[in-house]
């Protein structure tokens, strides 16, 4: 059996009773273990019940509550009750919570024992993110330490709609890595799209002028901070500082369903390094369908804006590298037509977004490639790379890998200086996308410009089929401090210039 180290000793005692093996008979009635149901608002804290029903052996159990963490949390209990028994618990991993039931003595758990437990609901969780109570893992124990057979029972929490709209999770295309844009977080990732998702459907009338429409681009602002570090607009209604500059939303496409909204910003020139403020304007226009406005900084008071500063660490020099609408700025070689096209698998899953898919159709022994000409910025050590997913069957063909050639020339012509290439994957990546292609390149005195290629080798595969996604190709950054919220930096090689 698994078990936490932030368990008390007499918590891992009483682990003891339960075995890890579930026994294989399933009895014609077995007792069950239910989490129920509960309702409330964003930032509400409501109780949910946990019941247990049969009559039997059982005297202890343990089961893990899963959750979707950006919609609910559960506080760890301490000395809780179900009947007689003491239920306690400890977070597994984040989304996961794992409840104790035992009691000294061995006591019968008994038909109808029940027990309730608080789960908080995040202040900005969209009410169409109901949050699902999953139980699983269960073990249960007599008094002999014998495994038992329970049925398990999911619980709900739904999630109502509040009296003010509200600004749920802020995203990006490409993803920042955690899902979402923090305050004042680091992000390595070009960024060409933002997504927005809101408590509840809000104003979309026909087309995209009406001055509460969401899908109006005036009613966001993304401004950089001018160089200076600081941001001197106050809010939407007094409009943009002149010492902040203003970056463009050139569309906004929402989706009702979720409800979302996806910023389009320039995909050939994803947001270059700098400090920035995404604003979603409450304090002049978005409006839910009963025309309540947008409640932006979630404090209960109709009227104002989200506001959240982020900043990004570095310039990717690539343009359209996250393939949002087609494979414009790249030049493509492959042995015939329609081996390489746009596709509409995304690497993040993003609806407005896609990749490059390369499709072998010739055969075996062939090479493919997307290629494109960027200035040097005038450093010597670049990081390049991307996302990659194979299917081919193959553990070790076809081999993807970047290739960099410098040259004196600004483009891409005159005098070849050298080459460097990142690291490969190899074969099929059984359905995931792979980032094993990042690599440090160095650049070679005097280089004016380089042409950076993804390579596809097939190798013995005749009939693979590639995408590449989020590719990159910038000077080198300090710190990886993309989605590292938690401060843990164990698994990554750390370089500083």
């Amino acid at each position: 059996m698994e078990t936490t180290a932030a368990m008390p000793k007499k918590t891992l005692l009483a682990l003891a009773l339960v075995t890890a093996v579930l026994s294989a008979a399933q009895a014609s009635a077995q007792p069950q273990l239910t989490a129920g149901t509960a309702a409330g608002e964003p930032g509400e804290t409501v109780e949910v019940p946990l019941l247990w029903s049969g009559e039997g052996e059982a005297v202890a159990l343990q089961v893990d509550v899963q959750f979707d963490p950006d919609v609910l949390s559960i506080a760890a209990l301490e000395g809780g009750q179900l009947g007689v028994h003491t239920l306690e618990s400890a977070a597994v991993s984040p989304g996961r919570l794992r409840l104790l039931l035992f009691a000294s003595g061995n006591p019968l758990l008994l038909d109808g024992e029940s027990a309730r437990f608080q789960v908080s609901i995040d202040p900005l969780a969209s009410t169409s993110a109901d949050g699902l109570l999953g139980l699983s893992a269960a073990v249960v124990g007599d008094g002999m330490a014998t495994s038992l057979p329970v049925q398990l029972g999911d619980g709900l929490v739904e999630v109502l709609s509040g009296p003010l709209p509200r600004v749920g999770v802020v995203g990006t295309v490409p993803d920042t890595g955690d899902g979402r844009v923090l305050p004042d977080e680091e992000i390595l990732a070009a960024i060409t799209r933002f997504t927005a998702r809101f408590s509840e459907s809000v104003f979309d009338p026909i087309g995209d002028s009406d001055a509460d429409d969401v899908t109006n681009p005036a009613n966001y602002l993304l401004l950089a901070d001018g160089g200076d570090g600081v941001f001197d607009t106050v809010d939407c209604a007094s409009g943009p500082s002149t010492s902040d500059e203003v970056v463009a939303i050139q569309q906004v496409l929402y989706d009702d369903l979720l409800p979302a909204a996806t910023l389009l910003l320039d995909s050939a020139n994803p947001l270059p390094r700098g400090r920035y403020r995404l604003m979603i304007c409450g304090s002049t226009s978005i409006v839910d369908l009963n025309q309540n406005p947008l409640d932006g900084n979630a404090d209960g008071t109709a009227g104002d804006d989200f506001a959240v500063d982020f900043e990004v660490l570095r310039t990717n020099l690539l343009k359209n590298p996250n393939f949002d609408q087609d494979l414009a700025f790249w030049s493509l070689a492959s042995p015939s037509a329609a081996e390489i096209l746009h596709h509409g698998d995304d690497a993040d899953d993003a609806a407005s977004s896609g990749s490059a898919e390369v499709r072998n159709l010739t055969g075996a022994g062939e090479t493919f490639a997307l290629a494109q000409c960027v200035a040097l910025d005038g450093t010597e050590v670049y990081r390049v790379g991307g996302r990659a997913r194979v299917l081919s069957g193959l553990p070790n063909d076809p081999v993807e890998f970047a290739s960099v050639s410098f040259f004196d020339d600004l483009d891409c012509g005159g005098e070849l200086l050298g080459t460097a290439s990142s690291n490969q994957v190899l074969g099929d990546t059984a359905g995931a996308w792979s980032e094993e292609l990042a690599s440090e390149v160095v650049a070679p005195v005097g280089g004016g410009s380089a042409l950076v290629s993804f390579i596809v080798e097939a190798g013995v595969s005749a009939d693979f089929v590639t995408h590449f996604d989020s590719l990159f190709f910038a000077r080198r950054t300090a710190f990886f401090a993309d989605g590292f919220e938690s401060g843990d930096t164990s698994a990554w090689t750390l370089t500083v210039p």
